[in-house]
């Protein structure tokens, strides 16, 4: 019985291990999450400087939920192109496996009419930044000659197109709007690209809202393949979503994620469980020192909101921003380049 019991027990603690070693992540697979963010209006001080804050900075997360600024909040990249301010940052991974991050050429201090264009930069670490690039928008196309900004721009992989679609908001055209009053609304708009340098297509107007203005789109695409849009609303002040079946079908099922005042909603997937986190900006500055309110849904149906004092932890006033997943090297990476290879402790 004596030497049963120790076969048993091997076999038990091979098997533990074994299980255990099957569900680390590996160096190529998913492990943490990575925010890139801007923090708001660059105020002068009475010194006659300012604070850079209309600049890209990274956060990063070991659950998804509570986040730790990275490079002591300092940014890590500032453009040397257009205006020099960027706001609303999104990063994509292409099909090559480089990283793209785009963002709102924009300084608050020359007023909320200076975007013209959006900047865009290409990395293949997440450390180095290169192929800082420009690409004009309003004023530049037919559609948008009469258009004062072009706010949040994102992409998208198009398979039918091989391309990527850039989506981003600006002034609704008259030929879309029914009154005078709808000619001050902004709708989304797209336009094409293969290398993020330059356009392969005319501008045109993508998701619309009769008598609404409609901004901060956010594309994703769930676990069953379907397209889910996040867009700020402004007849509750909150997010709403839509669905499609591809990126050129309709969007339509109108569902409610927040009526809170908030906008530059982010959807992304925790890893390993049916549970999806939609992030979204409390631009008027929250509650309790917190200016981010998050959702978690597992359907796409209802939203539940997460309690701001115990559920999710961004202590470091975000603005805006938008989050991927990581893998344990760039993760590891990423904390040996910014944070004196200090690991992030998992909060939850």
């Amino acid at each position: 019985m004596k030497r049963v019991f120790i076969v048993l027990l091997t076999i038990i603690t091979l098997t533990v291990i074994t299980v255990g070693i099957l569900h680390t992540p590996t160096s190529s697979e998913d492990y943490a999450y990575l925010f890139v963010y801007f923090k708001g209006n660059e105020d002068v001080n009475e010194d006659g400087t300012h604070n850079i804050e209309e600049a890209i900075f990274y956060a990063v997360s070991l659950d998804g939920y509570s986040y730790k600024a990275l490079n002591n909040d300092k940014p890590i990249l500032i453009s040397k192109s257009g205006t020099g301010g960027t706001r609303d940052p999104f990063i994509i991974k292409t099909e090559d496996g480089d990283y793209v991050m785009l963002a709102t050429d924009m300084h608050a201090r020359y007023g909320w009419n200076s975007n013209r264009a959006i900047v865009t930069w290409r990395s293949k670490d997440l450390i180095t930044w290169e192929q800082e690039s420009i690409i004009k928008l309003s004023g530049n196309h037919d559609i948008l000659r009469r258009a004062t900004a072009a706010w949040a721009p994102q992409a998208i992989y198009d398979p039918d197109r091989d391309e990527y679609m850039i989506y981003f908001s600006a002034d609704k055209v008259p030929s879309i709007v029914d009154s005078f009053e709808e000619l001050k609304m902004k709708c989304i708009y797209c336009v094409y690209t293969k290398d993020f340098t330059s356009v392969t297509s005319e501008v045109a107007p993508f998701f619309e809202v009769d008598g609404e203005d409609v901004i901060d789109a956010d594309i994703i695409i769930d676990q069953d393949g379907t397209y889910r849009m996040f867009y700020k609303t402004s007849a509750n002040q909150g997010v709403m979503m839509v669905s499609a079946s591809s990126l050129h079908d309709d969007f339509t099922n109108n569902v409610e994620v927040s009526t809170l005042m908030c906008e530059g909603s982010n959807a992304y997937k925790i890893h390993g469980q049916d549970k999806w986190i939609v992030m979204t900006d409390l631009h008027w500055g929250g509650w309790w020192g917190v200016n981010y309110a998050l959702y978690e849904t597992q359907d796409f149906n209802s939203f539940r909101a997460l309690d701001m004092t115990k559920d999710y932890s961004l202590p470091f006033n975000p603005r805006h921003g938008y989050v991927i997943t990581i893998t344990r090297e760039e993760y590891k990476n990423l904390i040996n380049s910014y944070n004196n290879g200090v690991k992030i402790l998992r909060y939850k």
